[in-house]
Parts: structure tokens; sequence; C-alpha cells
């Protein structure tokens, strides 16, 4: 399985827009973890509701999800919701090594 990439997607308290990446695998409960370079977020595909980590004490492992190490609630947008499912469909043709890069609303498979 490859990964997905989202450009300037800006969730909660954030002051801008930035890119994301993840393994566009469910993680069981019909969440994705999303991750920059500076957060990290665990997001619902059907709801919209999620966790956003603070930001802060360099590299955001998943223990950063953690409202007890700062993480917040989030309702991601409708729109950006729909760009982040666009990212997360499984492709079974996707392989190691290839990408789903999504860029506004449009989506392609990029071979890395």
């Amino acid at each position: 399985m490859g990964f997905a990439t989202i450009s300037d997607l800006k969730l909660g308290t954030m002051k801008k827009a930035v890119g994301w990446c993840f393994d566009p695998r469910d993680q069981g409960d019909g969440t994705v973890v999303i991750q920059s370079d500076k957060r990290i977020a665990r997001v619902h595909l059907t709801t919209g509701e999620g966790l956003l980590s603070d930001g802060k004490g360099g590299h955001q492992g998943t223990w950063k999800l953690s409202p007890a190490a700062g993480a917040v609630k989030i309702t991601v947008p409708p729109s950006d919701l729909e760009r982040i499912r666009m990212a997360a469909q499984r492709n079974p043709n996707m392989k190691a090594g290839e990408a789903l890069i999504v860029t506004g609303e449009r989506a392609g498979q990029v071979v890395g």
C-alpha cells in the first residue's frame, strides 16, 4: 500500500494551511491519522470529528493525540473532509512507493 498526501489543509486552530501525509488505511474505528511537519491529527471519515495535536515539543507522534498531551477536539469542514476521504480511498492497484496526491479538489496517482 502506498501513502497519500494532501496540500493546503488547515485544521482546528492552525494559523496557516500546510501539507499532510498519511497511510490511508483505516485505523479500525473509521478514522485515519494524518501528519504534517508540526502536527498530527486523527479524523473520523464519516463525522469529521477528530483530535489535533498542540504542535508543541518537536516530533508529533500518536501519543500527542491524547487530550492529556494537549490535543484538542476539532470538526473538519465538509469540503476538507471530502478531500481527506478522497485521499483515503483504498486503491488496490497502489503499491509501496506510490502516492496519491490531493491538491485542491483534484486527485492523481503519482509513482514515487
